[in-house]
Order: structure tokens, then sequence, then C-alpha cells
């Protein structure tokens, strides 16, 4: 017992330092687990392409679980799923996979998980869910049933955006995304191409038909033997040819056009209608054909601009030698390389024209 307040002081003051010291520890050591909670496994990822992710599942004040073990844990979540307590099982699984993360029922725990999000009627998470079996559970669970679950939740996510008014509630992204993480996962798979070609599909449903145009461009260098790469071909002409004829007076569209039924015609010409392509390929290019005449005609007429005229005409040759103007446009070459001539030597000193 102490008698003095003196020593009893300077206890009390020993003891609120010491909770402090161990209160400040326990937060250092916090600290390290806590920080990584948010950090990228590798500062300088190679691969930086958005796709669905979960942070760490780490253990829980919120969830932990009711079982001493993991084994008895499992048990519980099977007892539970069983009874169509999915909600609770759910809970149930969870808890194992964060509280015991490398113990030999996590695996099968964390492929509850996803399958109970489905029970449950929320496929954006089981996928997630999936992907995070996949991402920290490898050779743990069976694969090609996952990837054959991911696929179906993907295809279930593909649906026109919502709209209002004429304005869209929603975009195609999310569904996109998950068909492009499903051929990271599996790029061999024979589902693959498919999946790329899904997934260049939602940019037009997104109204962004440049992006699905180079998607589809995009899978047929990828996988070019698959049939998927002869589909993505006759939707990058239909979108390319749309584009130029939207567009009439940019160039650029219209040779995209063109190239793309060329590298169709090359690779699958026996596979698409080649009758067609040749009519749309000669209506793109008589288009093209005639902007060109028209500008340079612009220069000589309107414009009265010799020089600029003459460049133009010149190009004109160039690139369509057997143009029906190709003999006019020949013709009025000589005239303007003429006229030039002459307007050079009037204003040469010491010349007489």
């Amino acid at each position: 017992m102490y008698h003095s307040g003196q020593p009893r002081s300077r206890y009390h003051v020993f003891a609120r330092v010491t909770r402090m010291l161990l209160g400040l520890l326990t937060l250092a050591a916090g600290l390290p687990a806590a920080a990584q909670r948010n950090m990228p496994e590798d500062p300088l990822p190679v691969n930086t392409v958005e796709g669905p992710a979960i942070d760490h599942k780490e253990p829980s004040f919120f969830g932990r679980p009711v079982e001493r073990t993991p084994a008895a844990q499992w048990r519980r979540v099977e007892r539970l799923e069983s009874e169509k307590k999915f909600k609770a099982a759910l809970h149930a699984a969870n808890a194992l996979v964060r509280t015991w993360h490398h113990s030999p029922e996590a695996a099968q725990a964390q492929l509850a998980v996803a399958r109970l999000n489905e029970a449950r009627n929320n496929p954006a998470a089981a996928f997630d869910e999936y992907q995070y079996l996949i991402d920290h559970f490898v050779g743990l669970f069976p694969f090609q049933p996952v990837l054959d679950r991911q696929y179906q939740i993907a295809n279930h996510l593909l649906k026109p955006p919502k709209t209002f008014l004429g304005l869209a509630m929603n975009t195609m992204a999310d569904a996109r995304v998950r068909f492009e993480q499903i051929v990271r996962n599996a790029p061999n798979w024979e589902r693959a191409p498919d999946a790329l070609l899904k997934s260049a599909s939602c940019h037009e449903l997104d109204d962004d038909p440049i992006a699905a145009a180079d998607a589809y461009a995009h899978l047929q260098t990828r996988y070019p033997a698959a049939s998927a790469a002869v589909a993505a071909a006759a939707e990058e002409i239909r979108i390319r040819r749309a584009l130029a004829q939207k567009y009439p007076q940019d160039e650029a569209m219209t040779r995209r056009a063109i190239a793309s039924i060329d590298s169709a015609l090359k690779a699958y010409g026996g596979r698409l209608n080649r009758d067609e392509l040749a009519v749309w390929r000669a209506e793109l290019k008589d288009a093209a054909m005639n902007r060109t005449y028209a500008r340079a005609a612009f220069y000589d007429d309107t414009r009265k601009q010799p020089h600029a005229a003459l460049t133009a005409y010149r190009e004109f040759l160039r690139v369509y030698p057997d143009s029906p103007h190709a003999e006019a446009v020949r013709s009025r070459i000589r005239e303007l390389e003429g006229a030039t001539t002459d307007s050079s030597l009037s204003t040469t000193p010491g010349v007489t024209p």
C-alpha cells in the first residue's frame, strides 16, 4: 500500500507511459500490412490493362469465423449452403478465406464465395470472386469450370445500355473489361477469340465505332485462323465503310475502309462475299477519286491558283493513273506547265517573251 501521493503519482505516470509505448509499437507493427493493403504487388506492373480486382483479403473484425479451425469453418460453410442459407454461407466462407488465407480449405472456400454470389443473383461480384480465385489460388481448383463460369457471366452482362430520353444511362465498359480479362486468363482457350469479338462489340454498343473497328482489326491480327476473325473482318469493313460515307471529306477514313476490304479479301476471300466487297471497294475508290479531282479543279477553276492546281493534278495522276479523268488531267497539266513557264520567262530580267 502506498502511504504518500508522490510515489503513487510516479507509478501512474510510469503505467501510462508504458501503455502509450505498447500502443505505438502495436500501431507500428500494423502499418506495413495496412500500407500494403492498397499497393500493387508489383510497383511497375507489366499488364496495366484495367480489369476486375479485389484487394488482398485480410482478417476482419466484422468478419471473424465462428469456428476455431479452418476445417471446422469449412464444414460450417458446407452445412449452411446445403440448407440454402446462402447469405450466412457466404459470410462464413469469406471469414475462412480472410482468417486462414493459406490453409488447405481457403481455395475451396473462395470458390464457394464466387458460387454463392451467383446463387444470390450477384453475377458481377461472382465474376470478381472467381478472378480472385484465379489470381491467388492458382493450381488449387478446377480451372476450366471456373473459366466457363466467367464466360457465362460476361455473356449475361452483355446487354445494350439502358437509355432514358435517348441518353445512355450506363456503359458497356463493365462487360467489355470482363471479356478482355477472360482472354488474359486463357489466351489460348478455344473461346478466347469469341470473347475478344464480344469485347469489340461492346465498343459499338457504347457508340464508339472507331474503337470497335480497331478492336475487330486487333482480333484478326491476334487470332487470324479463328472463325471469329472472319466475323471480325466483316464487322470491321461494315463499320469503316459507314464511317467513310458519314465523313466523306476525311480521306483517312476512306483509305482505312479500302484497306480493310483488301486485307479481308487477301486473308478470307473464300469465306466472304467477294462480289459485294468488290462493289463496295469500287464505290469507295470512285468517291475518293472524285473528291481528289474536285479539289484540283477547285484550285484551278475557282481559286485561280495554277501552282496549287498543278500540284493537285499531278498527285491525282499518281494515285489514279487509270481514272476516266486521266487524259483530261494530263492535257490540263501541259497547259498549266506551259503557262507557268511563259509566266516565269516574262518576269525574268533580260529575257524577251
